[in-house]
C-alpha cells in the first residue's frame, strides 16, 4: 500500500520551480508531480496541483492539459 500523502500549494510550488530549472527532483518524484500524466513535469501539472490543494477537483485527469 502506498503511504496516505497530502497534497498542497507548496507541491505545485516545487513543480514549478523544477520545470523553470531552479531545482532538481528524483525520478520518483518526478513521476508522481506527473498528475496530469503526458511524461512532463511543468506548469500544467502544477495548475492541477492548485485545484486540487483548492479542493476545486478531486482528482487529477490524466491526458488533459487543462480542467
Amino acid at each position: 500500500a502506498l503511504p496516505i500523502c497530502f497534497v498542497d500549494e507548496a507541491d505545485a510550488a516545487e513543480v514549478l520551480r523544477y520545470s523553470a530549472k531552479l531545482s532538481d527532483l528524483s525520478d520518483a518524484q518526478k513521476a508522481i508531480g506527473d498528475v496530469n500524466g503526458d511524461g512532463t513535469l511543468d506548469e500544467v501539472d502544477a495548475g492541477q496541483i492548485l485545484r486540487y490543494a483548492a479542493k476545486l477537483i478531486d482528482q487529477f485527469e490524466q491526458g488533459k492539459e487543462n480542467n
